[in-house]
Formats: structure tokens, sequence, C-alpha cells
């Protein structure tokens, strides 16, 4: 196990690089024990010894469990938004859409899992709904700009509004994943490849 940091006196600063290796670990474990127990039945004994750090230590860095989904949360919204940064930046933003689903938006089961429990506390759960609808408002309103950026440069079609092609995109992607996950479609269907074909139609000029 990999102990945590001897206590630092009153008179000595605390060490953030030290304290943000140990959240990193944290919410590793923290992804790895709540998509195999899920939420409920995960607890903080268990992301504890996962990581490598004591309880009062993760309490210390996160007072709950849903101070980590948050943290987790914004870990996502991070990852998504630099995704949605390369469709803006691109001279083909659709080749760019294409790219990211066939390459880094491949998410494994676990991955996908862990977005399922998010969602359903967010569903159930107060304290974790603030958290994962600003996520999903930001990614919509960042997504929307950068398909009104390519629609400016005729790089989209237009004729629908930006925000409601954002919408239809996400919301095919995420059922993507979900079929996927659940192994809900027969084995080599081209359901990926018409997927991307459909959404180029919906969105080329």
């Amino acid at each position: 196990m990999v102990q945590d940091l001897p206590h630092r006196g009153p008179g000595r600063p605390p060490d953030p690089l030290a304290r943000g290796a140990r959240s990193a670990r944290v919410l590793a474990a923290a992804r790895a024990v709540f998509a195999r127990a899920g939420f409920h039945a995960a607890t903080t004994r268990d992301i504890a010894a996962t990581a490598g750090v004591s309880v009062a230590n993760l309490y210390q860095l996160f007072p709950a469990k849903e101070d980590i989904v948050a943290a987790i949360v914004a870990e996502d919204l991070a990852a998504d938004l630099a995704r949605v940064q390369v469709v803006a930046d691109a001279a083909d933003p659709v080749a760019a859409i294409h790219a990211l689903m066939t390459g880094p938006l491949g998410e494994t089961a676990s991955t996908t899992r862990l977005r399922f429990e998010i969602v359903a506390e967010a569903a159930r759960n107060p304290a974790v709904t603030g958290s994962v609808a600003t996520a999903e408002a930001t990614i919509l309103a960042a997504l929307t700009a950068a398909l009104a950026h390519g629609q400016s440069r005729g790089a989209i079609r237009l004729g629908d509004p930006p925000v409601v092609l954002a919408a239809l995109l996400i919301c095919l992607v995420d059922g993507w994943f979900t079929y996927r996950t659940l192994d809900a479609l027969p084995k080599d269907h081209g359901v990926a490849d018409a997927l991307r074909d459909m959404l180029a139609r919906m969105l080329r000029p």
C-alpha cells in the first residue's frame, strides 16, 4: 500500500503537488470501484484501499462520495471539451467528428457503466444533479458554438439551428454507447458505420 505523506506541522505549508497526486489516485480508484460495485454499494473504505490512502485522508480530500462524483464529472467534462475544441478547430468538422468516433471517443464498457451510474445517481440525488446538469449544459453550449462556427464557414449545413444539431449529436452518440455497452446489438451489424454515415448526411452542407 502506498503510505500517506507524514503529517505536516502547522508552521509548514501544505504540498499542493502531493495533494493533487493523492486526489488523482482517489479519483482513479473511485472510477474503478463505482463501475464495478455501483455508487451505493461502493464504500469509502473500498475506494481508500484501492487508492492506497487512509480513509481519514480520503475524507480530507473529499468529504462525501458526492464530492468524488463531482470531481469525476469535472474531469470528464474537461476531456469532452477538449474533443469539442478539436471539432471547432478542424478545417473539416464533420471529418473530425468521424475521427473522434472511431478513435479517442471510443469508451470501454467500464467507462460507460460509470457514466450510467453517475446519470442514475443524478436522477435521484440532488447533491449530484447540479454538477451533472452543469456539465451537460456546458458541453451542449460548447458543441453548439463549434457547429455554429462550422456553419459560418460553410463546413456545416444550414437549416437546423446549431443547438438542435448539437443536441441530436449528443443523443445519438450517448445512445450508441448505451447499446454497445449493453451488448444489445447483433455482432457484425454495421451500425457504427451507418451511424457515422447518418451523422455525415445530417451535418454536411
